[in-house]
């Protein structure tokens, strides 16, 4: 059995979502994705397809992240402010998290 865990993916109900919480904006949401955008349902649906093909007969167990980059940004962020010992270490992990 294989895992595919979707990232921010454009809904109805992610759009329903940001305008009862306009804290969470889109434009947030894109900031901290590495590609640049939200993605769509196709992107998981790729995904899918591509796990349940004969070009995947070999792979199981295995978790995919589809989330355009996002969970790999958020740990480097994690590991810089958890290191972060001087003021340019600091710096650094601004320019990445924002």
């Amino acid at each position: 059995m294989n895992v595919v865990w979707p990232g921010v993916i454009s809904t109805p109900g992610s759009d329903e979502f940001s305008k009862a919480h306009p804290e969470f904006s889109p434009a947030d949401w894109i900031r901290s994705i590495p590609l640049g955008r939200i993605g769509a349902p196709e992107d998981i649906a790729e995904a899918v397809a591509l796990l349940v093909s004969d070009r995947a007969k070999f792979i199981t167990g295995a978790n995919y992240r589809v989330d355009g980059g996002m969970t790999g940004a958020w740990r480097m962020c994690r590991k810089l402010a958890s290191s972060a010992r001087t003021g340019r270490d600091l710096m650094r992990y601004e320019e990445v998290w924002t």
